[in-house]
């Protein structure tokens, strides 16, 4: 159970989330679902590797790279579920902002250190309904290693992800649905956005900071 919950813990990281080395890429075309991805992770094991940051600093250098990658509003409405449609628009904002918070809290708190060996970019290939898909495996010096795929759609002139699959399981957007159902369904989306501050603030105020092993 411990194992699947830190496995968990990824995906939403992932899905708030290639090549380190940077004699390892392959060519693609700019702006394109590869390169959008070899970007992220590049920023994202910088700000794993950086002993200077601390919890606070990571989060900081990641916000961007997150915003700039995830298409959020998506990912926070598909959450949502059937109580997107009749919210009012400031909830929604507040909602998308509390995903976003979320998201990135769980990222900094879960990458530190250096268990992470490495992201190798596998393939890229076509989706359903105009996705196109990126295969990833996260490295890491366990020997653990975890497939990704990302699911990326086409946004304001660029490739954001709207989906993240881990070990070609189910939808990690899926599963988000199934675990914030109880918390709408007794408030909301103002009751779901207070859970996810709550818990981002959780993790910024832990000492034991989580690191992948």
């Amino acid at each position: 159970m411990k194992n699947h919950l830190k496995r968990a813990g990824l995906a939403l990281s992932f899905a708030f989330a290639v090549f380190a080395m940077t004699g390892g890429r392959v060519s693609a075309e700019p702006n394109g679902p590869r390169q959008v991805m070899d970007e992220f992770h590049d920023v994202l094991l910088g700000a794993m590797r950086d002993p200077t940051l601390g919890y606070s600093g990571r989060y900081a250098r990641l916000t961007a790279a997150v915003d700039r990658t995830f298409h959020l509003p998506v990912m926070a409405q598909v959450s949502a579920g059937g109580f997107w449609r009749d919210a009012p628009q400031i909830q929604r904002q507040a909602l998308i902002a509390a995903f976003t918070n979320y998201g990135v809290s769980l990222m900094a708190r879960n990458f530190s250190g250096d268990g992470i060996k490495r992201f190798d970019t596998v393939a890229e290939r076509p989706g359903p309904q105009n996705t196109t898909l990126v295969d990833a495996r996260l490295v890491r010096k366990s020997g653990s290693d975890i497939d990704i795929t990302y699911v990326l759609k086409p946004h304001a002139g660029s490739w954001q992800v709207v989906d993240v699959v881990l070990d070609r399981g189910i939808s990690e957007l899926a599963l988000r649905q199934s675990e914030f159902s109880h918390g709408l369904a007794n408030g909301g989306l103002p009751a779901l956005a207070t859970t996810l501050n709550g818990k981002a603030e959780e993790f910024a105020q832990a000492s034991n900071i989580v690191e992948i092993k």
